[in-house]
């Protein structure tokens, strides 16, 4: 025996069904659009195909005024309509169906044809040269956030009862999505927060200065870096608290948001303990300069102890600036000018020192290793970051030359140490000299009114540098200013400059050429003997990994 069936849905109710599910799924997508205004535009369209409409509005409803302020309007709008209106509102004392926004979830349909002339709802439609209209409250954790209003003209069908189910339903799904984008705005914010102060926190820093820096090298848009220190911390959480340290924490930080408020673009953060910044994009450094002096001066006026700042501008005479390591140890190493110092104005990087700064700064006391705050959570595990990352590096860029390999590796080592700078040679062994082939200067010495100078293209005779020679020889050396063993050539050399550290690695590449990397520091500079390790092997990579003729 043969049974028939008849499909249970003819062929228009099925791709009528499918639209609409299809309409559902798109709201739910919206969630994710971007800003609300966004998710509302995607969520009308897709609300204005699932119920056939002429035209769609969704609007907020404000419980406290008793009115609906229309957001958006999409589709065949009426006279005066636009499609996203700034002072378009209606009173819920005027609509009954705004009246029941206030207390319940229920549906309503008007139609011109069945209406009282004189109704609000009806004189409405004819507003809008529409001929009937369905509406729903939209629903969002638990109230009513607002309204979906549908319309259609005289050559549609009127809604029924059946589309007003709908309209309750699409509501609904829209205040999902808003929900749903409102937790998503919520979780973006608490991740991008420092909770106990309320400003930005390091996470928002590192995206903000990798999207200022993109801008930067596309456009040359201006970055500048304000590093804060905030005095006396220690001493207030032991002698009064650690409750006396957060006030004193929170009170710094509603005087950096004061001071980043006069800087267009501006974010104030804490990167932790008691270190802050403002990053500032797009604005001058002469205009970070004077915030910077503001937030000095607000800081002098308040019972904390101090604030020791310093700060770094792509605008100002500090070399190319292609990394947020770079600039923030420029601002760092301002920073810490500031604080050996005891300045109460601020240190810019590439600029000479306030009067009475120098001759301070000179009277102070090297800052011990373990006071170092500037290298942000270092521990013994920084020797390993410097191996990877010096890896990494390298293996992005095997089908390039010795030397620009080994800048690699100079570049990696100064996001951990801190150096004043670094210098590159290429050795002649049959004429026994090194030759300066690239230099970077990454800051000014510590030593007021000296400055790195570039000897790119000298050479010097390695009979009067013994050490240099050792190295070469595929060592590492570490000197330091103090040690008896430090050669004297050497020792000279260090204090021409301000310098007290220098570490020297050398290597032999697969042609027989010498190559030497010397990183020279002070007393900022991370200890240079923990790098050793580190830099043999990463210097044995860069030379014998080189790309092919190199």
């Amino acid at each position: 025996m043969t049974v028939s069936h008849e499909p249970r849905l003819e062929s228009a109710r099925r791709e009528n069904v499918a639209t609409r599910l299809g309409a559902l799924a798109e709201i739910a997508r919206a969630a994710w659009a971007g800003s609300e205004i966004d998710l509302l535009r995607q969520a009308a369209g897709s609300a204005r195909e699932a119920l056939g409409a002429a035209s769609v509005s969704i609007s907020r409803w404000d419980a406290e005024l008793g009115q609906v302020r229309v957001l958006l309007n999409a589709g065949v709008l009426g006279p005066n309509e636009v499609p996203e209106p700034v002072d378009e509102i209606y009173s819920a004392d005027t609509y009954i169906h705004l009246r029941v926004l206030a207390d319940q979830l229920t549906g309503w349909a008007s139609n011109i044809d069945d209406g009282d002339p004189d109704d609000a709802d009806i004189g409405l439609l004819r507003d809008l040269d529409k001929h009937c209209s369905v509406g729903a409250p939209i629903p969002m954790d638990g109230r009513i956030w607002g309204e979906l209003f549908l319309s259609r003209t005289a050559d549609q069908p009127c809604y029924d009862a059946a589309d007003i189910d709908l309209a309750l339903v699409v509501a609904a799904q829209i205040g999902a999505a808003l929900a749903t984008a409102d937790h998503l705005d919520h979780v973006d914010q608490m991740a991008h927060t420092d909770p106990l102060t309320g400003i930005g926190n390091r996470r928002a820093v590192d995206e903000t200065l990798d999207i200022a820096l993109s801008r930067h090298r596309s456009e040359q848009e201006p970055v500048s870096l304000v590093v804060c220190d905030l005095n006396g911390l220690k001493r207030t959480n032991d002698e009064q608290g650690h409750d006396a340290g957060d006030r004193a924490l929170i009170r710094f930080a509603g005087m950096l948001s004061a001071a980043a408020s006069a800087l267009p673009g501006a974010m104030s953060a804490r990167l932790g303990g008691d270190e802050f910044c403002i990053v500032a994009p797009g604005v001058s450094a002469d205009q970070v300069v004077e915030a910077a002096h503001e937030l000095c001066r607000l800081v002098l006026r308040s019972p904390l102890e101090g604030v020791s700042c310093g700060v770094a501008s792509t605008d100002d005479d500090v070399g190319e600036i292609e990394t947020a390591g770079r600039l923030f140890r420029l601002a760092d190493a301002a920073q810490y000018r500031a604080k050996r110092s005891r300045a109460t104005v601020p240190i810019v990087a590439g600029r000479g020192l306030p009067a009475g700064v120098a001759a301070n700064q000179a009277a102070q006391t090297p800052i011990a290793a373990g006071d170092r705050r500037m290298f942000r959570g270092r521990d013994l595990s920084d020797t390993a970051r410097l191996l990877r990352g010096g890896m990494l590096a390298l293996d992005d860029a095997r089908d390039r030359g010795v030397e620009d390999r080994l800048i690699l590796v100079a570049e990696e080592v100064a996001e951990q140490c801190h150096p004043l700078g670094w210098w590159i040679s290429r050795a002649d062994f049959d004429q026994g000299v090194v030759r300066t082939v690239r230099h970077a200067i990454h800051r000014d010495p510590s030593r007021p009114g000296e400055e790195l100078t570039s000897d790119v293209g000298n050479e010097y005779r390695l009979v009067d540098y013994p050490q240099t020679a050792f190295a070469l020889a595929g060592h590492v050396v570490a000197l330091h200013a103090r040690d008896p063993d430090t050669d004297p050539a050497e020792l000279a050399m260090l204090d021409g400059i301000g310098a007290t550290t220098l570490l020297m690695a050398g290597v032999t590449d697969l042609n027989g050429d010498g190559w030497l990397l010397e990183i020279i520091g002070d007393a900022m500079s991370a200890p240079m003997a923990d790098y050793e390790l580190s830099l043999r092997a990463l210097m044995a990579l860069a030379a014998l990994e080189s790309g092919p003729g190199h």
